[in-house]
């Protein structure tokens, strides 16, 4: 098979070796991310008179687990697909899908009358 950038034993061109990824940092990026959305809508409730906790009983369910998978998928994929240079808008695209994730599971909570904590 003749493809760009293979040399019979591995893909050269535009992928980053997965050795040289500090996913422990992704993590923590994709964290922070979630982080500043969630102290901006904070203050955004306090600011027109809404209940603080609907935004940490979120903040506290994205801290209550996980490995960020998604998240990092999201952003080795944009390695692998070439993203070069600054990778602000992947961790925030990474950041957006673990809240998406996180709101359809309460969702599915809701709707199974679920107590996530028991199960």
């Amino acid at each position: 098979m003749n493809l760009p950038g293979w040399d019979g034993d591995s893909v050269t061109s535009g992928v980053v070796d997965a050795q040289a990824m500090d996913l422990r940092e992704v993590q923590r990026e994709v964290d922070a991310a979630l982080e500043d959305f969630l102290a901006e809508k904070a203050r955004a409730a306090v600011g027109r008179g809404y209940p603080p906790e609907v935004v940490q009983t979120v903040r506290d369910f994205l801290a209550a687990g996980g490995k960020r998978i998604r998240a990092l998928l999201c952003v080795v994929g944009w390695h692998a697909a070439g993203g070069d240079g600054e990778a602000t808008s992947a961790l925030r695209v990474a950041a957006s899908l673990e809240l998406f994730v996180a709101f359809a599971l309460i969702h599915d909570d809701i709707m199974d009358d679920s107590n996530s904590a028991a199960d």
